[in-house]
């Protein structure tokens, strides 16, 4: 018995003292570090949090196809602007 008490006492020690695991980004934050990035400049990056939002078919699917149109229009994609533009406007009405 005591064999295997200490197996199980060691397993319970470690999952207490484990530290978790790190907390993963809301998507409120993801959008309020695309417009901070947006606001320094640094497009890529905001591209890059926006097109992972931008696939939420909700209210932030919305916001964030809505500031990649304006992203496009300041560098003069204006199709890729129009689409998103289209696509901001369809999940405002979705819901």
């Amino acid at each position: 018995m005591t064999r295997l008490l200490i197996p199980v006492v060691a397993v319970l020690a470690l999952a207490v003292a484990w530290p978790p695991a790190p907390a993963s980004p809301t998507r409120d934050e993801d959008l309020a570090k695309a417009v901070d990035a947006y606001s320094q400049g640094r497009l890529p990056e905001a591209r890059a949090l926006l097109d992972a939002l931008a696939r939420d078919r909700g209210p932030m699917g919305g916001r964030a196809a809505y500031l990649l149109g304006v992203i496009d229009l300041q560098q003069e994609k204006f199709n890729w602007a129009m689409t998103a533009f289209e696509t901001s406007r369809m999940d405002r009405v979705e819901r």
